[in-house]
């Protein structure tokens, strides 16, 4: 029984250090890949990278009042909550 014992062990120290191995050696492959710039779609902070399409101002002003729509009915919410009643009484 102690020999299974020892080589359940054993066994399994092997395979968590194979595991441990795999997971390094997979993430710093990522993560030279990314350095190198073989990211793929990664994001990009510089300005020439690709140009975001400009806002237009019906655009902007429709946005302004979709939020401006928001606060009113949440105040509106606010103001006239329904009460709920207690389930436990």
């Amino acid at each position: 029984m102690r020999t299974l014992a020892g080589l359940y062990w054993h066994i399994l120290l092997i395979t968590i250090t194979l595991i441990v191995i795999g997971t390094m050696s997979y993430g710093f492959v990522k993560f030279t890949s990314v350095l190198r710039g073989g990211g793929g779609n990664t994001p990009t902070l510089s300005p020439n990278a690709g140009a975001a399409p400009t806002l237009d101002r019906a655009g902007l002003e429709a946005l302004v009042g979709s939020f401006s729509e928001r606060r009113a009915r949440y105040e509106s919410f606010k103001a006239n909550s329904s009460q709920i009643a207690d389930p436990s009484r």
